[in-house]
């Protein structure tokens, strides 16, 4: 897997895209508070991927024994 980023971020940072007025910036945000929010979902979104995958795999093993 590549670890670089498939956007160029200098483009972000100084709105050169096409849609740079849709780029909104709250005044004063809190990066905790974003962690805050972020942390979670990314929890349940591991969670989730994790009873998806042993659902899978004990299926696919139950088809493959009978």
């Amino acid at each position: 897997m590549n670890p670089k980023l498939p956007i160029n971020l200098d483009f972000l940072l100084h709105h050169r895209t096409i849609e740079s007025e849709r780029v909104e910036y709250k005044a004063g945000w809190n990066p905790e508070a974003v962690l805050h929010c972020i942390l979670p979902s990314a929890m349940m979104l591991s969670i989730w991927v994790g009873v998806m995958w042993r659902t899978l795999t004990r299926r696919a093993f139950e088809y493959a024994m009978e």
